[in-house]
């Protein structure tokens, strides 16, 4: 059976010499939890985690005089022999967005781990009970591009827990750089004007799908479908009861609040005849599940 490697983005913003305390708490009981948890599946080959040193990002961590943020800090003292061995590869990101973050950690997971699967990860996500072995092979026999972990409100993959192929991941050029914040916004009830940003993973499921579109005949593009993607399971464990007004409660709830906007926007983007609901229902018609 194939095994993936973990890629995931973290960062505590504005920790660092002269800034906010870093919460150890949240570290050890998230995300050094999440990759305790990752290490003892017999389905993770390694562990690579992106982390946000890039000072021009409002987002960032403070870098030290070693060259360091509290969480390579907290990465290197927490999992000392797992960095030592290989098991872990920390990358210090200095070219933040939604996208380069990732596209950087999946080139390392290729680079280092010649891996054939990429399991992109949120801290948040509670790896007990998520079967990725069955998801794994699930992927592997219907030859799919991406697979998608099945939550109440998500209609398609995201990259709080997904595998991806990289080799397709590939073909697109990676995660698109139009999904960093580059100064568009969207109007949202609640929250005003915020960023047209994040959905990498959406995008990218559009993409798949308009190269497929070009390479198939378009009468057995409509009468034929052949799924390129899918999603997975019933239950999903995403821990978001972040503290009442904090920083982090405002992000989530802001991007959540902000999700089918900015889908409808990317869909414009790589289907403008089309409208929304038949871009959505296109997807559908390559979509398996289990």
């Amino acid at each position: 059976m194939k095994r993936s490697v973990s890629v995931g983005r973290t960062f505590q913003l504005g920790t660092g010499v002269g800034g906010k305390e870093f919460d150890w708490q949240y570290f050890l009981e998230i995300v050094a939890h999440q990759i305790s948890s990752l290490l003892k599946l017999g389905t993770t080959e390694g562990v690579v985690v992106v982390i946000n040193g890039d000072q021009k990002s409002p987002l960032s961590e403070i870098i030290d005089g070693n060259g360091k943020t509290p969480s390579v800090v907290a990465m290197e003292k927490t999992f000392p022999e797992e960095i030592a061995n290989g098991q872990i590869v920390v990358h210090l990101c200095k070219n933040w967005g939604y996208s380069s973050a990732l596209n950087e950690g999946i080139e390392i997971a290729r680079n280092e781990f010649d891996t054939e699967l990429v399991l992109t990860l949120s801290p948040e996500i509670e790896i007990a009970g998520i079967e990725l072995d069955k998801a794994i092979e699930f992927m592997t026999e219907k030859k799919l591009s991406v697979l998608g972990f099945q939550r109440e409100g998500w209609q398609v993959p995201r990259n709080t827990i997904a595998l991806w192929d990289p080799d397709a991941l590939e073909k697109i050029r990676g995660f698109s750089l139009q999904c960093d914040d580059i100064g568009k916004t969207v109007l949202i009830p609640k929250f005003g004007k915020v960023p047209l940003a994040g959905m990498e993973d959406y995008l990218a499921l559009l993409m798949l799908l308009k190269r497929l579109l070009e390479m198939l005949p378009e009468i057995l593009f409509k009468t034929s479908p052949n799924p390129f993607w899918g999603m997975f399971g019933d239950s999903l464990e995403w821990n978001v009861d972040f503290p009442e007004g904090s920083e982090r409660e405002y992000r989530h709830l802001m991007k959540v609040a902000r999700q089918e906007a900015v889908m409808k926007e990317y869909a414009k983007w790589i289907f403008p005849d089309l409208p929304y609901e038949q871009v959505m229902k296109a997807l559908s018609d390559h979509c398996c599940y289990l």
